[in-house]
């Protein structure tokens, strides 16, 4: 498991990530087809099967945020209460909610955080094994590898909570279906449950 990434540390790498074939190697990849699978579960909608999920993330505590010293010695703030008072100021909540979305469009598949492209892969077609960029790659399969494990998170909790109602529903269902009641909700429950 992947030591967890704090609101800040996404936010940089999404601030300053781009859509390149350069930033795909062979670990990236597989990371993005997991979520693919993972967000299977998800009904899409749209015509180019849109499947959208929303992804819940700590601020973390105030050293994730940046460095007080280069802060304070850029001028940006004077003192830690002020760097904290930044800290919050950007992040005033405990958490940060992100849209994570994936679009198919002909064999191509995007992926989307919050409104930005960050990825997008060809089904046909196998990246090499090593980017070629000057980028750190492995920072992003760091990151890639952990969203990966935070939609299967999401995703089977989703799941999780599917089954426990569907397990409610049919007790429900056994014990109204001897009264009087249930039989006439039958026609009614047959008819929803079968869409």
């Amino acid at each position: 498991m992947m030591p967890p990434l704090f609101a800040p540390q996404i936010d940089a790498v999404i601030d300053n990530l781009k859509s390149d074939p350069d930033l795909m190697n062979q670990k990236i990849y597989q990371c993005l087809r997991e979520i693919q699978v993972s967000l299977g579960c998800i009904k899409p909608f749209g015509d180019d099967d849109i499947r959208q999920i929303w992804v819940e993330v700590e601020r973390g505590p105030v050293e994730v945020f940046g460095d007080y010293e280069e802060c304070k010695e850029s001028g940006e703030v004077n003192n830690l209460d002020e760097f904290v008072e930044l800290w919050q100021d950007y992040y005033p909540q405990k958490t940060k909610w992100y849209k994570f979305q994936t679009v198919k469009f002909r064999n191509d598949l995007f992926f989307y955080f919050g409104d930005k492209l960050i990825f997008n892969i060809n089904n046909q077609e196998q990246p090499a094994t090593e980017g070629k960029s000057g980028w750190n790659l492995e920072f992003l399969e760091n990151f890639v590898h952990w969203l990966a494990e935070k939609i299967v998170e999401v995703t089977s909790r989703f799941t999780s909570g599917i089954l426990q109602l569907v397990s409610k529903w049919r007790h429900v269902w056994r014990t109204s279906m001897g009264n009087l009641q249930g039989r006439k909700l039958y026609p009614y429950l047959a008819v929803r449950f079968r869409k």
